[in-house]
């Protein structure tokens, strides 16, 4: 959790970067409140935020679920997000380099998201698919297959949306770095005699 001195460190910061502020700010509207969400409603996309930034270790993931839990989901179905990322978070990323040669040595085996009949009935089979698909691209990204977007398809998501999604996932992850970034950075200036 962000300390309360750390956070108006974070956002003098900001303040003194208006630049950066704008273009985190204009992408999250694009993220969260775009003009067409292309069927990935958001609840949707805030339940992937929840999701994705808690494998982050995000204190964002608190601030994303408040978002969810105003934008219509139940206090139960964002403690629900929340309990899954928790389970999953893991120091990825995982994967198997395939072809052999110098990565190879670099492969880790870990842990996958499955898709249990709890994780369905909490989220729904659609929601819960993308939190699977979501995990692969955060802590997968070697271990991509076809059947990954065929499960997907199966479960309703269209080509299009899997590329909103892919998007949302990967954006999230720049701008929770960012965040982060920014965060150390307050933190840093303070001590070492520079103002923002």
């Amino acid at each position: 959790m962000t300390s309360s001195r750390t956070a108006p460190r974070t956002e003098r910061l900001r303040a003194s970067r208006p630049e950066i502020s704008a273009l985190i700010d204009h992408l999250d509207g694009l993220l969260f409140a775009p003009a067409d969400d292309l069927g990935v409603t958001p609840v949707e996309r805030l339940t992937l935020a929840v999701y994705v930034a808690a494998l982050h270790s995000a204190e964002s993931a608190d601030g994303y679920a408040r978002r969810l839990r105003e934008a219509g989901a139940s206090d139960a179905y964002a403690a629900g997000v929340r309990r899954t990322a928790r389970r999953d978070v893991a120091p990825g990323p995982y994967g198997v380099h395939k072809g052999g040669g110098a990565l190879a040595a670099e492969s880790r085996p870990g842990p996958s998201l499955t898709v249990t009949p709890e994780l369905a009935a909490s989220v729904g089979a659609r929601t819960a698919q993308a939190l699977r698909y979501a995990h692969l691209l955060v802590l997968h990204p070697r271990d991509a297959r076809p059947g990954d977007l065929q499960e997907m398809f199966d479960a309703g998501w269209t080509q299009r949306q899997l590329i909103v999604i892919a998007q949302l996932v990967s954006a999230l992850t720049l701008l929770l770095r960012v965040r982060a970034g920014a965060a150390v950075a307050a933190a840093w200036q303070r001590p070492n005699g520079v103002r923002a």
